[in-house]
């Protein structure tokens, strides 16, 4: 079983206990679409796997786009400090990578609904092929 965080984790705990003194739920309300659940996750060992859960793309955008002030390299590989200093928020090289996260997400989203779309087509058109099965079977 896994007992260190992993890196990507602990440094978005790191960012929790720094900006809300640990309260995980507090952290939560800043992020959009992220619940105190889905965020404890990332903190705790998967009983089924017996490893610690990535912290998931969503999630990071979610920070980068929640919380400007925060180094995306330090977010993502840990290089430099977390907090930018010397950096103007919306620095162009950074909201280009925010910007590109984000793209890269909106674009799954609507390919995963595109999916969804396509297999409930699909279970509706199995569902019409069985009822004909059934009935030539009668």
């Amino acid at each position: 079983m896994e007992t260190k965080l992993p890196n990507l984790n602990s440094r978005v705990k790191e960012i929790i206990e720094n900006l809300d003194n640990g309260n995980v739920a507090k952290f939560a309300k800043r992020l959009e679409n992220v619940s105190q659940q889905r965020l404890n996750r990332i903190f705790n060992v998967d009983t089924r796997t017996n490893k610690y859960p990535g912290v998931p793309d969503d999630l990071l955008i979610d920070i980068a786009a929640s919380i400007p002030d925060i180094s995306l390299d330090w977010l993502l590989t840990g290089k430099g400090e977390m907090l930018k200093i010397n950096q103007k928020v919306g620095d162009v090289k950074n909201s280009k990578i925010v910007n590109s996260h984000i793209n890269n997400y909106q674009i799954n989203s609507e390919l995963i609904d595109t999916l969804k779309e396509q297999l409930n087509k699909k279970d509706k058109e199995i569902d019409r092929l069985w009822s004909l099965i059934e009935k030539i079977n009668k």
